[in-house]
């Protein structure tokens, strides 16, 4: 099974979902980062492509999603997306709490 970076095209930022193409429609959202993993999530890769039913990939670092990506998969991709813009704000508000270092 080939890598699914390779397949999804190593997308490093954040993006609004695009039209049909190759793979079916394509949802990129967050910042993936070259030391990200990569973990797909939903669906699978099947001779380099994703399956019919499409798939849905998680980037990761230190435990926490960073970016998702999907092919054919909008519920998902739409419930991640979510997921991501909330962790982004509890990190925004979180930085604005925290007493400024010396």
């Amino acid at each position: 099974m080939e890598h699914p970076d390779v397949v999804l095209g190593r997308h490093q930022h954040a993006a609004r979902a695009v039209g049909p193409g190759r793979h079916g429609r394509l949802g990129p959202a967050g910042r993936r980062l070259a030391g990200d993993t990569v973990r797909v999530a939903e669906g699978g890769l099947t001779d380099g492509a994703p399956d019919g039913d499409g798939l849905l990939a998680r980037y990761e670092r230190d435990g926490r999603t960073t970016a998702v990506l999907a092919v054919d998969r909008p519920r998902p991709f739409m419930r991640a997306r979510r997921e991501l813009a909330r962790e982004a704000e509890l990190a925004r508000e979180a930085a604005l709490v925290r007493p400024a270092t010396p």
